[in-house]
């Protein structure tokens, strides 16, 4: 684990757990909005997101990080866990739109089985500088990530994204 995902296992008081049983399919988007209103003060947030999806099921999930204000200064150090079934496919972005002046260390964990399938997208275009870590494991022969992404910056924003893809599984001949 890096310190930022140390940091926020540390301070995680409370999270959200998304489970789609298997051979599931949620027909409805499930929409997570983080929200962050610090008028006056310096805070930092730390949200941990777990989502499970069962054997043969699938959903698509928009997690969003917003600021309501842009001169709030405050660190937001959210952690994304996903775990993919056998079969399951999720179709996952992350929108990211932050306070001008804050600070954003995002970590998304992703754990692939057999023949499942993640379509991850990533938006940001918020915070003074963010860092997007992104983490696939690929534990599974015909599991497939289709990994995109877009961001906007404004002055002095700066945005990096760190990308790492860890195949675990021989490649099908």
């Amino acid at each position: 684990d890096s310190a930022f995902v140390a940091l926020n296992k540390a301070l995680t008081q409370e999270g959200i757990y998304i489970c789609v049983k298997e051979k599931t399919i949620a027909k409805q988007l499930i929409h997570i909005v983080h929200i962050i209103q610090a008028e006056g003060e310096a805070v930092a947030t730390f949200p941990h997101t777990f989502i499970r999806l069962g054997k043969s099921s699938e959903a698509s999930v928009l997690e969003t990080h917003v600021g309501l204000n842009d001169e709030n200064v405050y660190l937001a150090d959210p952690l994304t866990d996903v775990f993919l079934e056998e079969n399951a496919t999720l179709h996952y972005t992350k929108a990211q739109k932050e306070s001008l002046k804050a600070y954003h260390v995002g970590t998304t964990r992703v754990w692939q089985k057999r023949d499942s399938t993640f379509n991850g997208f990533s938006l940001a275009a918020g915070a003074l500088i963010a860092r997007n870590d992104l983490d696939v494991v690929i534990n599974g022969e015909g599991a497939a990530a289709f990994l995109n992404g877009l961001y906007s910056v404004y002055k002095d924003q700066h945005v990096d994204n760190h990308t790492s893809v860890d195949h675990r599984a021989p490649m099908p001949r």
